[in-house]
């Protein structure tokens, strides 16, 4: 509900401009965070007035993804990191399990086998 009230989804916006920001997705979650992706015409995103919201940028990065559809269950979610892991290490590939995230696409109201999320994990590189 904080990041919602950030850009303004139910109500006035909560940000320095009380400029209302258009729902992107994925909505990223990891076991402490929630986030929000801001549209590329955001390009000096307003200071949250909420101090639990914090924005910032993130680089590109490569990761590993497996994509599935249905519900938001935080066991499926598990089991597909796993998954991901158990391929990654078959394929010799280094990953950052540390910084996995969930990536959910659809709003709520959604059916649940029509539900599409992304389990991503980053690559570890080594540099060169």
């Amino acid at each position: 509900m904080k990041l919602s009230g950030y850009i303004g989804v139910t109500s006035a916006p909560e940000n320095e401009k009380k400029e209302k920001i258009a729902m992107t997705t994925p909505v990223l979650t990891n076991n402490e965070t929630m986030q929000f992706v801001l549209p590329s015409n955001v390009s000096d995103p307003p200071a949250p007035t909420n101090g639990d919201v914090t924005v910032i940028s993130r680089d590109a990065e490569k990761a590993a993804v497996v994509t599935y559809y249905g519900g938001w269950y935080k066991n499926v979610a598990d089991a597909k990191k796993k998954m991901l892991l158990e391929f990654a290490e078959k394929d010799n590939l280094k990953l950052d399990a540390d910084r996995w995230e969930w990536r959910r696409y659809n709003p709520p109201w959604t059916l649940p086998w029509l539900k599409k999320n992304e389990i991503y994990i980053p690559l570890l590189l080594k540099k060169i």
